[in-house]
C-alpha cells in the first residue's frame, strides 16, 4: 500500500524537492551529488560579466557575473501565472503569515515550483527584498521560501545568487547547501570565479566546499579521474558511478578495460549496471553477452533490472514494448514484460493471462517485485469488478511463491471490506502454509479494528509462532487503543502456552 501523502512529505526533504523542481536537475544533484548540472540558456553579457564584491567573508571577494539578467519571464503555461509578492506566495501556501507549519509544507511549495520558474529575476529579487525586511514567516516556511527563490536565482545568475547570500547571512543561516549547489553551477560555467570565492570563505568552510569543485573539474575528465586510484578512492560511490557511466559513453573500449580490472571489493553491482546500460547504446550485442556470461549473483541481477528500465525508457504502447523486446534474448524478454506490466498497472483478463504464462515459464520469476506486484494489481482489479470468485480462483492457479501470496493478499484485502464472511469462509477453505498465512494476515489487517475477537482467532490459526505472535501483538495493540478491559479480558481467556508466547521476546 501507498505511504500516506502527509507521511511521504514529511519524510521526503522540502530543499530536495524544491531543487528537482526548479533546477530540472536530476534526483542526484538535488541529494547534493553534483552531477549534472544544467548550462543557462542565457548567453554572456559581454564575455566578462560586471564585477560583484562579496562580503561576508575575510577580506573582499570578486567575482563576476556570467550571465545577464533576465528581464522577462519565459512564456507561462497556460493556467499558470508568475509570482508577484510574498504576500501572493502566504496565500498559496495558505499559510496566512502565521508561524506554524506543518508536516505538508514540502508539498505545499511544490505548488509554488511551476510559478517560481516563470517569474523574472527582478520580481524574485523583489520578493526576497519583502521576505528579508518581513517579520514573517519565520521557521522552516521562512526557509522554505527563501531556498526556493534563491535557487530560482542560482539558476540564471549563480555569482549574483551567491553574493546575495553571502550579503544576507541570516536570509539563509547555515544553509550550505545553496553554497554548494551555487558553486557547482558556477563552476561548469566560470571555475576561476568559483574558485575565487572559494579561496576568500572561512577556513572552516573552504575544505567541503572544495570537493565540490574538485568533482566538477574531475567531471570533465572522468577517464584521468578514474584511472588514479587516489582520486577514485576518494570518490563517493554515487559519483564513481556516474562517471564511470559517463567514461563508458565516450569511450567503451577503455572504460571495459578498466571496470574488468577493478579489485572485486570496488565492483560494486550498481557501477556494473550502470556501466552495462552506458555500453548498451554503442554495442547492445556485446554488452548482452556479456551480462549473460557473469555469474549469477548481484551483479548479473542488478545488472539485469537496468537494462530493463533501460529497454523500456520511452516505450509508450504495447508495439514500443514489442520493439523493444527485439532487442534482448529470449531469456530476457520475460523479465522486460513483467516490468512492463507494472509501470503500466496492468490488469484484467489478459493482464491474468499473461502474467500466469510467465511464470509457469520462468518460475523463478515469482519472487520479483514486478511480478507480486503485477499479481496485485490484476487482483484488485477484478476485486473492483466485484468478481471475487475469478479473482480468487486466478490467483489459486498461479505457481505457488510470492506472486501467489501477494495475489492472494490483495482478494482478500479487497473482499473482507465488502464482504468479510464470505473472504473468511474462502480463506478457511486454503491449505496451511504461506499462502493462506498471507491472506489471513490481510484479513485480520482488514477487521481488527471492527472485530477483534475475529482477528484474533485468525492470528492464532497461522502456520508459524513467529506470525502468530506478530498479528496477535498488532490485535491487541489495537483492541486495547478501543476496548482496554475487552482487550485484558481476552489475553486472560488465552491457553498458557499462548499468553507466554504473546508477551515472550
Amino acid at each position: 500500500m501507498l505511504e500516506p501523502a502527509a507521511a511521504t512529505a514529511k519524510a521526503m526533504s522540502t530543499r530536495h524537492l524544491l531543487a528537482i523542481f526548479l533546477t530540472g536537475l536530476p534526483a542526484a544533484f538535488a541529494a547534493g551529488w553534483y552531477l549534472k548540472p544544467v548550462s543557462s540558456a542565457l548567453p554572456d553579457a559581454d564575455g566578462n560579466g560586471a564585477a560583484r564584491r562579496i562580503s561576508g567573508a575575510p577580506g573582499s571577494v570578486t567575482s563576476r557575473d556570467t550571465t545577464t539578467v533576465m528581464t522577462q519571464a519565459p512564456t507561462a503555461p497556460e493556467g499558470i501565472q508568475p509570482l508577484a509578492s510574498l504576500d501572493e506566495i502566504l496565500t498559496t501556501l495558505n499559510a496566512g503569515g502565521s508561524t506554524k507549519v506543518d508536516e505538508m509544507t514540502g508539498f505545499s511549495m511544490l505548488e509554488l515550483a511551476p510559478r517560481l520558474v516563470i517569474t523574472s529575476l527582478p520580481v524574485i529579487r523583489s520578493i526576497l527584498s519583502e521576505l528579508e525586511n518581513s517579520p514573517s514567516p519565520q521557521g522552516d516556511l521562512r526557509q522554505a521560501i527563501a531556498l526556493g527563490l534563491m535557487m530560482r536565482w542560482l539558476v540564471e545568475q549563480p555569482d549574483a545568487a551567491l553574493s546575495h547570500s553571502f550579503e544576507n547571512p541570516k536570509l539563509l543561516p547555515g544553509s550550505r547547501d545553496l553554497k554548494e549547489m551555487g558553486l557547482a553551477f558556477l563552476a561548469k560555467k566560470n571555475p576561476q570565479a568559483a574558485q575565487s570565492i572559494l579561496s576568500r570563505l572561512p577556513p572552516e568552510q573552504q575544505a567541503d566546499l572544495q570537493k565540490v569543485l574538485d568533482l566538477m573539474q574531475a567531471l570533465k575528465n572522468p577517464a584521468q579521474t578514474l584511472a588514479d586510484p587516489q582520486l577514485s578512492a576518494q570518490l563517493p560511490n554515487r559519483q564513481k558511478i556516474e562517471m564511470a557511466a559517463r567514461w563508458m559513453e565516450s569511450d567503451p573500449t577503455a572504460a571495459f578495460a578498466w571496470l574488468q580490472a577493478l579489485p572485486p571489493d570496488q565492483r560494486d553491482p550498481e557501477l556494473v549496471g550502470n556501466m552495462a546500460v552506458a555500453r548498451m547504446k554503442t554495442d547492445p550485442v556485446s554488452t548482452l553477452a556479456w551480462i549473460s556470461s557473469l555469474p549469477e549473483g548481484d551483479e548479473k541481477r542488478t545488472s539485469r533490472s537496468l537494462l530493463t528500465v533501460h529497454a523500456l525508457t520511452g516505450v509508450r504502447d504495447p508495439a514500443g514494448l514489442e520493439a523493444a523486446l527485439a532487442q534482448y534474448p529470449s531469456g530476457w524478454q520475460d523479465h522486460i514484460r513483467l516490468r512492463w506490466m507494472e509501470q503500466t498497472n496492468s490488469t484484467g483478463d489478459q493482464a491474468a493471462g499473461q502474467l500466469k504464462s510467465i511464470l509457469e515459464r520462468n518460475p523463478a520469476l515469482a519472487s520479483d517485485q514486478p511480478a507480486r506486484h503485477s499479481a496485485a494489481t490484476i487482483a484488485e482489479g477484478f476485486a473492483q469488478q466485484a468478481d471475487f470468485a475469478k479473482g480468487s480462483q486466478w490467483a489459486l492457479s498461479l505457481p505457488p511463491g510470492p506472486t501467489q501470496e501477494s495475489a492472494a493478499a490483495a482478494i482478500i484485502a479487497n473482499w473482507a471490506e465488502k464482504d468479510p464472511t464470505a473472504a473468511s469462509l474462502w480463506l478457511n477453505q486454503l491449505p496451511t502454509g504461506p499462502t493462506r498465512d498471507s491472506a489471513a494476515a490481510s484479513l485480520i489487517r482488514q477487521i481488527q479494528a471492527e472485530d477483534p475477537a475475529s482477528a484474533l482467532v485468525w492470528a492464532q490459526s497461522l502456520s508459524t509462532p513467529q506470525q502468530q505472535k506478530k498479528q496477535s501483538q498488532q490485535v491487541f495493540k489495537t483492541w486495547f487503543e478501543r476496548q482496554p478491559l475487552e482487550a485484558a479480558a481476552a489475553i486472560q481467556n488465552l491457553p498458557p502456552e499462548a499468553q507466554q508466547r504473546l508477551f515472550s521476546k
